[in-house]
């Protein structure tokens, strides 16, 4: 999970592995996701509820 560029708490090594994550949702979109993206999940899950209750990364990406 890619965290935001403004994150304050994410670790350092981070910085090394963006690049893995921006070839990463380019080959495999439906394998990695974003902290956007799973916040805008949980709050739509929290509003609308969903059929699962273990969300794989694809749900996520169809509630963000």
């Amino acid at each position: 999970m890619k965290p935001r560029k403004e994150a304050q708490h994410a670790p350092e090594f981070y910085q090394y592995f963006r690049w893995l994550h921006n070839t990463g949702q380019i080959l495999f979109p439906k394998v990695f996701s974003t902290t956007d993206e799973v916040g805008l999940a949980m709050l739509e899950v929290t509003k609308n509820g969903y059929s699962k209750a273990i969300l794989e990364v694809s749900d996520i990406k169809k509630l963000s």
